[in-house]
C-alpha cells in the first residue's frame, strides 16, 4: 500500500452505492475469507426497463466508487434491470490491469467523493 493511502469507510462506500440515481436496492458487502480475500461484493438492482447504455453507467460509476475503499480489493460487481445485466466480464474486465485501465489508479480519501456522488 502507497504511504498515506487512507480507504473510505466501507459504509460510506456502501451508502455512495445506495444514492446513486437508478439505484432501486443493493445489496454490498466485503469478503475477506478463504476463496474470496479481500473482495467487494455488490449487487444492484436499477429501475425497471433501463436500456443496457444506462446499465453500463451505473455500473462504473459503483466501480469508481468501489476502488476508494480497501487498497488492492477485488470487485464482483452485477447491475440488474428488466432489460440488462451488467457485470466486469461483460464489459470486458477480466484482470486487475483491467480495472486500472479503465477506471484510473486507486485514490482512496483523495479525490473523494467523485463528482456524481450526492453528499449531505
Amino acid at each position: 500500500m502507497p504511504a498515506g493511502y487512507e480507504a473510505v469507510p466501507d459504509e460510506e462506500l456502501f451508502a455512495a452505492v445506495r444514492a446513486l440515481p437508478k439505484v432501486r436496492s443493493a445489496d454490498l458487502d466485503h469478503l475477506d475469507q478463504l476463496g474470496q480475500s479481500n473482495t467487494y461484493r455488490a449487487e444492484v438492482r436499477l429501475a425497471p426497463d433501463l436500456p443496457r447504455r444506462q446499465a453500463v453507467a451505473v455500473f462504473d460509476q459503483v466501480l469508481e466508487v468501489l476502488r476508494h475503499g480497501r487498497w488492492e480489493a477485488g470487485a464482483v460487481v452485477q447491475v440488474s434491470s428488466s432489460d440488462a445485466t451488467v457485470s466486469g466480464v461483460s464489459v470486458g474486465l477480466r484482470q486487475a490491469a483491467d480495472y486500472e485501465d479503465r477506471y484510473g489508479e486507486q485514490t482512496g480519501q483523495e479525490g473523494w467523493p467523485p463528482p456524481f456522488v450526492r453528499t449531505g
